[in-house]
């Protein structure tokens, strides 16, 4: 614990004074070493003692790190990192230490979107049920992240050379490996998620957390977020992000509206409906934004694969669900068991649809992999 210096007192006392004259945008400028994170530590101290909340922006990871430490240090205040794949999703500490490039992201707007409604119109309990479904839903974005990494950078080079043929074979390549990764992860997903929840919550009675109607709706919702991926990042890749920026405010008007309007009625399953709404809009307006002024393939062309991957998933549900529901209940190891066996019979299914549907995109991308896997191995021997 730190003994603050007058002239750290003294910035404490003046922020705190011009805030109780309703001047909530103050600035505290102080030299350098003279201690401002000291200084806003107290601050934060005795806002939290009244049951608020803080938040910390720092735009670098060092300067996170400091503040969580300071806060710490210097007034013994605990928090949580907001940053890449950490977040504060879930977590009852006072304050928040987070990065601005993160929080800028439109993913995490949209989660924000439906915690604060949820917070705002029912009470702390339904927060907590959204927490653990959304806990499972933070795991698959991190999962989709490895086939997103790098592939802007191909996109803009190609773009730059204008090498559109070559933009419309990744492309296609890309939708197909996404479609198939929805099809089979989330398929996996819809069958294993209230056994997941049963066995999470187990022992816990305060209310019940097992919402089938929840469950399915922001599993669909996250699902078209996926599907998305593959435009988005073409869109960005090019350099048209201005471009779609009236889409986003689009976006974000319909879920908080669809939210605010369906939570008083339906509840939780009011947000994930304004969720599925505005991840719908988006999807289909980055596709028809390629269409017309990147990438001419057909408006049909998007449509199609979303719906064979629906296909996937509806086919792996009803086989699946009845027989994962008599042994996945039991514990997690029979769980664990269980979610296997649906992901190879979803991968069986991906790979029957393929050959049916898209036997060229399968074979095309099977002789990426070992492509890869051979340069992988050719380097590993030079290496040696």
């Amino acid at each position: 614990m730190y003994e603050l210096r007058p002239y750290q007192a003294e910035a404490r006392d003046a922020i705190l004074s011009e805030w109780k004259k309703g001047h909530r945008r103050t600035l505290l400028v102080l030299p350098t070493g003279c201690g401002k994170t000291i200084a806003f530590a107290a601050v934060i101290q005795h806002e939290i003692q009244d049951g608020s909340r803080a938040l910390v922006l720092a735009h670098r990871g060092e300067l996170l790190t400091q503040a969580a430490d300071k806060l710490k240090d210097a007034c013994g205040i605990d928090s949580v990192l907001e940053k890449a794949e950490k977040t504060s999703f879930g977590s009852f500490e006072p304050v928040t230490v987070g990065s601005v490039q993160s929080l800028a992201q439109q993913k995490r707007l949209e989660q924000y979107t439906d915690i604060v409604v949820l917070t705002i119109f029912t009470d702390v309990k339904v927060v907590s049920v959204y927490s653990i479904h959304q806990l499972i839903m933070n795991a698959l974005v991190r999962t989709q992240q490895v086939f997103t990494r790098g592939t802007e950078a191909l996109y803009g080079n190609m773009w730059a050379k204008k090498e559109l043929d070559k933009i419309r074979v990744s492309l296609g390549y890309y939708e197909y490996i996404m479609t198939s990764f929805v099809s089979i992860v989330f398929s996996t997903t819809l069958v294993m998620i209230l056994p997941f929840v049963s066995l999470y919550t187990k022992g816990i009675h305060d209310i019940q957390y097992i919402v089938p109607v929840y469950a399915a709706v922001i599993i669909l919702a996250q699902m078209f977020y996926s599907f998305r991926a593959p435009y988005l990042t073409l869109v960005q890749g090019v350099g048209h992000y201005k471009q779609t920026k009236k889409g986003a405010y689009a976006e974000a008007v319909i879920n908080l509206t669809l939210s605010v309007i369906l939570v008083q009625f339906i509840g939780m399953v009011g947000v994930a409906i304004g969720t599925l709404a505005a991840n719908v809009f988006r999807t289909v307006q980055y596709a028809l934004y390629i269409d017309k002024n990147i990438l001419p393939r057909g408006k049909l062309c998007f449509v199609k694969r979303i719906l064979w991957a629906l296909g996937n998933t509806a086919v792996v549900f009803f086989v699946c669900r009845i027989p994962a529901e008599r042994y996945a209940y039991s514990g997690w190891h029979y769980w664990i068991l269980v979610s296997i066996a649906v992901v190879l019979f979803g991968f069986a299914v991906t790979l029957a649809s393929s050959a049916v549907f898209y036997r060229k995109d399968m074979m095309n991308a099977v002789k990426l992999v070992m492509n890869i896997f051979l340069h992988k191995r050719g380097r590993q021997k030079q290496n040696a």
